[in-house]
């Protein structure tokens, strides 16, 4: 068995690996020196034989940056979310693997898998039925609307490759770079891609496998983040709420994070007062910005075309250039790291207009996978406007700039299809085509701070 290499990995710290392991070993001696554990929490009892790597997720997402893969034909996937309670003869089940193009045999039965989740999203009908929400009246119709809502909420998607207890044929070339350590992740979707686009495939077959239910004894750590928000004045007439925007701006400017905030300089005084009455100007940045540098603004006159089909405000291209700016205020604010944080939160400059935030506190969080976000939606999913709650996000800073940079290309693609549409509508199609990316939370837009921490 030189060719294997059998990898426990702790794709959940909240479980432990250490009860993953000794289920494995008690059916399974170790015999070899091909034995590797992903860890993220501290393993206390370690057994001979089996080489640790301790990772942070953040940093390490694919098992070559960790095993010499190109040592092995196989590797065995053994996640700690199963406990395996039963020998496995690995050498009788490799005859399974290359045949016919199947390289993953799966030890857990999963419902059959479902590949056709871009071509959903990406049907006429379906954008359509989205876009029109913002159309004049005279440019609306009736369309199908093809998702099943409760599957996306449930997370029932499923794709061929899947980190789960089972073993990997990587004598491909393509498959020898890429693994995920991570289940549900865009990194798995990218990998399954590899799946898709060479003809690959994956069978599963039933063991006698449990949920691990044996909790880590490592306790959730909760980070610093960098709230970043700001806010250019366009013209007055195209608001969609009239208010007070510095008014309405006390309850974001009150939070008790760093904040990097980019604003007009006719706004520069009021808000760096605010910040200095409430003792945090030292934990604060802000940037002075003009109209020139809001999103897209050198393509302004295409935008301008493809909004003359929408409603007010939708209708008019600094609108939609101010609202979607905020992932390039992201970026910048990245980029720039001024409080050295691994974390980022944007929140709208005038949020509490529409949110409540009668109870101010810290925005925290301790997930480097995804993005903890609103899916509006009322009437328990009966009825759901096709939009997530871009008003206040939170991710790790390398998983911020992925959701930065899915933003750009789908609104751009958007574009290129003669429509320019508000950031909730863009990110909700990029939550569609990447639902692994995201932390959902269920919500009205009034309770969306609220819910951030309960929901």
């Amino acid at each position: 068995m030189d060719n294997v290499a059998i990898i426990f990995i702790q794709t959940d710290r909240n479980l432990s690996i250490e009860n993953c392991i000794s289920s494995y070993v008690k059916h399974n001696p170790i015999s070899a020196n091909h034995y590797y554990c992903i860890h993220q929490t501290p393993v206390e009892n370690k057994i001979e034989n089996i080489k640790y790597f301790s990772i942070q997720p953040e940093r390490h997402k694919f098992i070559e940056q960790l095993i010499p893969v190109d040592n092995y034909d196989y590797l065995v996937l053994l996640p700690n979310e199963y406990i395996i309670e039963t020998q496995i003869s690995i050498t009788d089940y490799l005859p399974y693997l290359n045949n016919n193009n199947i390289y993953q045999l799966q030890f857990i039965d999963i419902p059959n898998p479902s590949t056709n989740l871009q071509h959903i999203i990406n049907t006429p009908e379906f954008r359509y039925d989205s876009y029109k929400q913002i159309f004049n009246l005279h440019v609306q119709n009736k369309s199908t609307d093809l998702i099943n809502y409760n599957s996306y909420s449930n997370f029932t998607y499923n794709t061929i490759f899947r980190v789960v207890p089972s073993i990997l044929n990587i004598q491909h070339p393509e498959l020898q770079s890429n693994i995920p350590i991570f289940s549900n992740t865009i990194y798995q979707r990218h990998y399954n891609n590899i799946f898709i686009s060479n003809h690959f495939s994956s069978i599963s077959i039933e063991l006698s496998i449990n949920k691990n239910e044996s909790l880590s004894n490592c306790q959730t750590i909760q980070n610093e983040v960098t709230v970043v928000t700001g806010f250019i004045k366009v013209n007055n007439s195209v608001k969609k709420h009239k208010y007070d925007y510095v008014q309405c701006a006390n309850k974001t400017l009150s939070l008790p994070n760093f904040m990097v905030i980019y604003i007009s300089e006719d706004l520069y005084e009021d808000v760096k007062k605010i910040r200095y009455d409430l003792g945090l100007l030292e934990k604060t940045k802000i940037v002075i910005l003009t109209i020139d540098d809001l999103y897209m603004y050198k393509e302004k006159s295409l935008i301008d075309e493809c909004c003359s089909k929408n409603v007010s405000p939708y209708n008019n291209p600094l609108y939609i250039m101010a609202v979607n700016s905020r992932y390039s205020y992201l970026e910048k604010a990245i980029q720039n790291n001024y409080f050295k944080t691994d974390y980022f939160a944007w929140v709208d400059f005038g949020i509490s207009h529409i949110v409540t935030m009668d109870n101010i506190k810290t925005i925290t969080y301790d997930n480097p996978l995804k993005v903890r976000i609103a899916w509006i939606a009322r009437k328990n999913l009966g009825y759901n406007h096709k939009c997530l709650g871009g008003g206040i996000f939170v991710a790790h800073k390398i998983t911020m700039k992925i959701l930065c940079k899915l933003h750009d290309i789908e609104f751009k693609y958007n574009l290129s299809l003669g429509h320019s549409i508000n950031d909730d509508k863009t990110l909700f199609f990029i939550y569609l085509n990447n639902p692994e990316l995201f932390d959902i939370y269920f919500s009205g837009y009034n309770c969306l701070y609220e819910k951030m921490f309960t929901g």
